[in-house]
């Protein structure tokens, strides 16, 4: 076996350790027990920042860690969010309505970003609570196979090319601001607080993934990366889609049940009314525009995605990494005369595409 076999192989190993890790380990991972995963609260954390004695509180113990693994001091409005927070489920409590503030299916803050992002929906692979910059291999030819025409005909070596992506942390910020009598009054507030969060960042994954634009300190999304192909999107219809499918699934080795479509609700609720064929009342797009089937491949419909754009792609070549400390800061003074405080979350990530072919855009669709 060639060394760049090797390489490849190891970086892969790498790679798929990553993935099965789960996020569970880094500087943000503090191993905290169950009794003190159930004492630890988000909307205390906020209110104790929003104060400045986040110091003295159990959750400001637990920022003051991280920051000691990280060589980081956050300061007095400020805190980092243990990994084992993001992942543990909020439960359902309280009365007189305060329950009402959470579903029936509770959601821990890592499993709500993922609800609302629609890359991950669709199945692009995350690497989560990465510590150091990544880099992710990519085979761009493949090793040639001969056939052996006799018994003693020797096969001609060949190498894969082997290519890099190179994944480091780029800073994400998403703000948003609540009332502090409702953080008085809801003892549910924290699943609020982290339903409303965790949206701001899937949304900021999203718009990263599908349209970053690799500057001003933004990841490079699907649309933007050299070598994505592309389809007319000129009276987008079955003709289209399915040359779209060509690009993506044609000639190359991906598994068509991973492919799906991202758009925007108008094109979905355009595409619900064209037909698949002439004279049949079948159309193009079958199910709701929020989701559906097209052409055989699930389709979602997203706010996140530009207009007039549709997105075909093998999701799984998409990579998401993290970096494992959120850090959350809390402003006492968005509104003084209101009592509103405004809360920023700031994420670490970067986006990479392994395989730009698995991926094709249609653009000015019509």
């Amino acid at each position: 076996m060639s060394h760049g076999s090797e390489a490849h192989n190891e970086l892969s190993r790498a790679l798929a350790a990553a993935m099965s890790s789960g996020g569970q380990y880094g500087p943000a991972h503090l191993g905290l027990s169950d009794k003190d995963m159930r004492r630890y609260n988000l909307t205390s954390a906020v209110l104790a920042a929003a104060s400045g004695r986040i110091a003295n509180s159990f959750e400001g113990e637990c920022s003051s860690d991280i920051g000691k693994r990280l060589g980081m001091v956050p300061n007095q409005h400020s805190f980092f969010m243990p990994v084992e927070i993001q992942y543990r489920d909020m439960t359902v409590a309280g009365s007189s309505g305060s329950n009402n503030l959470v579903g029936s299916r509770p959601m821990s803050f890592i499993d709500t970003v993922r609800n609302k992002s629609v890359v991950t929906r669709l199945g692009a692979t995350h690497l989560e609570n990465l510590t150091d910059n990544a880099t992710i291999p990519k085979v761009s030819t493949d090793s040639t196979v001969y056939w052996l025409s006799t018994e003693t005909t020797q096969i001609t070596e060949s190498q894969p090319t082997i290519g890099q992506i190179a994944l480091s942390a780029k800073h994400a910020g998403a703000y948003t601001e609540i009332s502090r009598m409702l953080s008085k009054q809801a003892p549910a507030v924290e699943s609020l607080l982290v339903a409303t969060l965790a949206g701001s960042v899937g949304t900021a994954i999203d718009v990263a993934a599908l349209a970053g634009s690799g500057s001003s300190g933004q990841p490079t999304g699907i649309i933007n990366t050299a070598g994505v192909g592309s389809f007319s999107g000129t009276s987008l219809g079955w003709t289209g889609l399915t040359e779209g499918q060509s690009d993506v699934i044609g000639g190359s080795e991906v598994d068509p049940a991973q492919c799906g479509y991202a758009t925007t609700a108008a094109v979905a609720l355009s595409l619900m009314g064209r037909q698949r064929f002439t004279g049949t009342d079948s159309p193009v797009w079958q199910g709701t525009y929020g989701e559906g089937i097209v052409a055989g491949c699930r389709a979602l419909a997203s706010g996140n995605v530009p207009s007039s754009t549709m997105i075909l792609g093998h999701w799984p070549s998409l990579i998401i990494a993290t970096w494992g400390v959120l850090q959350v800061e809390v402003n006492p003074y968005a509104n003084f005369q209101a009592g509103t405080l405004g809360i920023r979350a700031m994420l670490a990530c970067d986006i990479g595409v392994r395989r730009a072919a698995d991926f094709s855009v249609a653009t000015s669709i019509t």
